[in-house]
């Protein structure tokens, strides 16, 4: 979905973000018409842990990112929220700079965890 809960269509998102500390690193994927000879892809490089709860099982990471597809490639800043639904998905929010970056991913399959060491 975009931000409005407007419904956009399946893809594939993939990757995975670890933070130590308020350091964070890897990135995630987001395609659309990936069998398409052309597909838009989104990067989310992630940079900075700007919140987390353990408790809820949320984090809110900041970063940039950039949108790839039809030769072009344009940049853009993110802060992306991941949540822990606890049934072997997770709820992502991508909010960035570019209105056409920013997703709500209800529920991806994959999980978190959030560890002291």
């Amino acid at each position: 979905m975009d931000l409005g809960g407007n419904v956009i269509g399946e893809g594939v998102h993939v990757g995975a973000v670890k933070c130590t500390g308020d350091r964070c690193r890897h990135q995630t994927y987001l395609g659309f018409d990936i069998d398409s000879e052309e597909p838009t892809v989104y990067e989310y490089k992630f940079g900075t842990r700007l919140a987390l709860n353990a408790e809820e099982q949320v984090v809110v990471v900041e970063g940039r990112g950039a949108i790839s597809g039809g030769g072009e490639k344009e940049r853009f800043s993110f802060t992306a929220t991941f949540r822990n639904n606890g049934d072997g998905t997770v709820f992502v929010a991508y909010a960035a700079s570019r209105p056409d970056a920013s997703f709500i991913i209800a529920s991806a399959p994959g999980s978190f965890d959030i560890s002291d060491k």
